[in-house]
């Protein structure tokens, strides 16, 4: 049974934040939360749990964004989705901005050649 909610509301603004982490955790080097907010400035939505990861595209690193994901079976089900892919496209490079500024530019070799793994303890402290 599906189950509708009359609202009204207008979303004015999204907002994103991004933390690097000070050594990668596998692939892994940031996360980001995205906020999305109405026009009185007032947070609507919260999204947790995006991973900006060091990948291969045609072999070259680059940094990409994941949106927050779950675990099904033996792979992962992406949890957070918009629609609009030329607004989803928008969020990614906004993260990237904010992630190659909050970095100190570092490019995505450095991460690679980083030999040190972050612990559970400082991916804990990420955003306090």
């Amino acid at each position: 049974m599906i189950m509708k909610i009359p609202i009204s509301i207008h979303l004015e603004k999204i907002v994103v934040k991004v933390a690097p982490t000070t050594r990668p955790i596998k692939d892994i080097v940031g996360f980001a939360e995205i906020e999305i907010e109405d026009n009185q400035g007032k947070v609507a939505f919260k999204v947790r749990g995006c991973t900006i990861k060091v990948k291969s595209f045609r072999n070259s690193p680059t940094f990409t964004v994941n949106a927050p994901a779950y675990k099904s079976g033996f792979g992962y089900k992406t949890s957070f989705i918009i629609e609009n892919v030329t607004l989803w496209h928008e969020v990614e490079k906004t993260i990237l901005r904010e992630f190659h500024e909050k970095n100190g530019g570092l490019s995505p070799e450095d991460y690679l050649n980083s030999e040190e793994e972050v612990n559970s303890d400082e991916i804990a402290k990420i955003f306090v």
